[in-house]
């Protein structure tokens, strides 16, 4: 049995938080592992595997070898496909060997191999890109596309390319391309990662934009730029870029209430949904008193973003989603543009230097792309956590209360 407090849920997690940052479609993988495998609890119950409550009509899963089998294929899926050589078929492997051959035995090389060599141990691989420690049945699932090395017997073949380890050394494009420009010199030539949004905007535009807005934010609609960053969204939403956040998922938010709150008996407090429009401070995803609903995907982390005022205490809700809602994934439409100075995740995920509930300069930029999703029809933004990287948080804009979202429990 695992449910959503047990440590191996916090695989999902990890899984949660790449697709959100790297591939979003892939979100019907999710969708798919709850509809399929997730089991809906009767009564209230305590798990059998970390001893924590499981409330009525929350989900959890009893075949654990199913699920987690699931689970590292799909990582090691994802992982072999940015895999683009490694230490047994990779050009890098081949030039360094012959810069040896250029040497006397007894001439010391090793530093200047070490300089030129970019390549990329499986374990830091997959800490790297999913924040997880080597596993052995994600490290097996991984092979070279290239040579085949890692995939085991072929039998047809009558081959045994054997399997990676965790110290087995692999190539990325990124590190092919910092291998490049380590020999061969800077080569203008190679084609970085470019952002959604650097082909559309520059990251001028976007601060003008964002000038614009302080300045004037009623007629912030007629820039420019406005209008290119919403076609932008809009075009995704249309090609169906979302992520899917999947129905019978189990989510979590807090409040800070004094000393001594009383829990009602009812399973639903009002005080744990979002305020009501006018009460609201300044978030990152809300203008002052606009009512927006903040989740996590993990209990853990709403202690780092919620900070405890002197004579209060955390009162949290778990909820339950009963329909799949489209999210907008900031992170990954917002990445690093062209060059350095594009760094249009910046504008975003920007941390906010006040404890005030009044106007924050930070949370600009992200108003304004929330007030574009919510007009779109975007359910809410996706995005990761400020204070907790490897965690994702939720601004849910558009939802139906008690029908899309249902609260289950409050509890201290």
């Amino acid at each position: 049995m695992i449910c959503t407090r047990c440590d191996e849920f916090k695989i999902i997690l990890a899984v949660e938080e790449y697709i959100v940052r790297s591939t979003p479609k892939k979100g019907d993988f999710l969708e798919e592992l709850f509809d399929k495998l997730s089991i809906n609890q009767e009564v209230e119950s305590i798990c059998r595997n970390c001893g924590n409550k499981i409330s009525k009509s929350e989900f959890y899963f009893d075949d654990d070898d199913e699920l987690m089998k699931r689970l590292y294929h799909f990582i090691g899926e994802q992982l072999t496909s940015k895999i683009k050589g490694c230490e047994c078929c990779s050009q890098p492997a081949e030039v360094l060997s012959s810069i040896r051959r250029y040497f006397d035995e007894e001439d010391d090389v090793g530093d200047m191999i070490d300089d030129l060599d970019t390549s990329i141990e499986v374990g830091e691989f997959i800490y790297d890109q999913f924040g997880l420690d080597s596993i052995d049945e994600i490290v097996k699932s991984m092979y070279c596309p290239v040579c085949s090395f890692g995939s085991g017997p072929n039998y047809d073949e009558k081959i045994d390319y054997g399997f990676f380890d965790e110290c087995s050394g692999i190539y990325t494009k990124e590190s092919l391309d910092e291998f490049d420009e380590r020999f061969y010199g800077k080569i203008e030539e190679i084609e970085k990662e470019v952002s959604l949004l650097a082909n559309e905007l520059t990251m001028e535009e976007l601060v003008d934009l964002k000038d614009e807005y302080i300045q004037n934010k009623l007629y912030v609609s007629q820039n420019k730029a406005f209008s290119r960053l919403e076609e932008v969204i809009k075009s995704l939403y249309e090609k169906g870029g979302y992520y899917r956040l999947a129905s019978r998922r189990t989510i979590f938010r807090t409040r800070t209430m004094d000393f001594g709150y009383q829990i009602s008996e009812l399973p639903s407090d009002d005080k744990l949904w979002e305020p009501p429009y006018g009460v609201s401070g300044h978030g990152r995803y809300n203008d002052i008193g606009v009512s927006v609903l903040y989740c996590a995907n993990n209990l853990d982390v709403l202690r780092e973003e919620v900070p405890l005022d002197h004579g209060k205490e955390y009162v949290y809700a778990k909820f339950i989603l009963s329909k799949t809602l489209k999210m907008f994934p900031i992170n990954f439409v917002f990445k690093r543009g062209k060059d350095k100075q594009s760094d249009f995740d910046g504008l975003i995920s920007q941390p906010s230097n006040s404890d005030s509930k009044s106007f924050r300069i930070e949370y600009i930029m992200s108003n304004i792309v929330a007030a574009i999703c919510s007009r779109i029809g975007y359910n809410g933004i996706a995005y990761k956590s400020t204070k907790c990287p490897k965690s994702i948080n939720y601004a849910f804009l558009r939802f139906e209360k008690n029908i899309d979202l249902n609260m289950v429990e409050v509890f201290k």
